[in-house]
């Protein structure tokens, strides 16, 4: 008898977990009402973000691919604080244009900004991460990055922040490569007590929302780990997600539509 109970308790639990967006009622937001800000990652350009952004265009959802300051034309010609500006003004207007209900999604550091501005802005009402990175008070990042960080101080205490010079920054596969970059922002992105780290800027969310973390089956131990770290320190919600993807750190990006149009499917509810 309890063997059979033990059955039907788990014949339960999984006719009753994660129901399809159907089983939840009618949708509250329709996609058109929903708009989306896409960010790319560090000294890349929204090239590689145009497949996902007109797949979920195609499903009628609004979709804006801004190019930031830490692009490989601009590298990094803002702070912290002008970048956090820049996805205010976007958010801004996809509201203008309509859109009922945001969603600040970003990829590596872009995923990394989007924590940022939730934790030091008037937040999307959901946030979409995919395999975000970026954690500069760690002591490897610094090991590698503190010398260049060190002259780009220099430059902007003498009033040369917008001046652009060879600097060494962390590298995806963890070595040191070197870019040509403005001082300012890649003083104010690679400091140790740097606004943008990831578990602080997760920490200081000021309230629940929705939130779908994507992890790359091809990313390191330690990158996996800072993300679920990252999440649990994140207030509770019930549409809190966590998935691994297969694929590299870039290419997560071009499989990541099935997981996040279904995520969407019960955001909009």
């Amino acid at each position: 008898m309890r063997r059979i109970a033990l059955l039907l308790s788990l014949l339960l639990a999984a006719c009753t977990e994660a129901p399809p967006p159907a089983a939840l009622g009618p949708a509250k937001y329709e996609p058109s009402e929903v708009g989306i800000v896409i960010l790319h990652g560090r000294l890349g350009m929204p090239s590689y973000l145009q497949r996902l952004a007109a797949d979920l265009r195609g499903l009628g959802y609004r979709v804006l691919t801004p190019e930031m300051s830490w692009s490989r034309q601009r590298a990094w010609d803002r702070d912290v604080a002008g970048s956090l500006d820049e996805i205010d003004a976007a958010l801004a207007r996809l509201r203008a244009d309509g859109a009922k209900l945001t969603v600040l999604a970003g990829h590596s550091l872009g995923g990394a900004m989007t924590a940022c501005h939730t934790a030091q802005r008037p937040p999307a009402d959901a946030v979409l991460l995919m395999a975000a990175a970026w954690n500069p008070s760690g002591g490897y990042w610094q090991a590698v990055v503190g010398q260049s960080v060190g002259r780009a101080a220099e430059a902007v205490a003498a009033g040369k922040g917008a001046e652009r010079a060879n600097y060494t920054y962390l590298a995806d596969g963890g070595g040191p490569l070197g870019v040509i970059a403005t001082a300012i922002g890649f003083h104010d992105f690679n400091r140790p007590d740097s606004p943008i780290n990831l578990p602080d800027c997760v920490a200081n969310w000021k309230k629940p929302l929705a939130n779908l973390w994507i992890a790359a089956s091809g990313e390191s131990q330690m990158a996996a780990q800072v993300k679920r770290q990252s999440l649990r320190l994140a207030p509770p919600h019930p549409l809190g997600r966590f998935e691994t993807l297969t694929g590299s750190h870039i290419g997560v990006v071009q499989v990541a539509l099935p997981t996040v149009t279904a995520w969407l499917d019960r955001v909009r509810r």
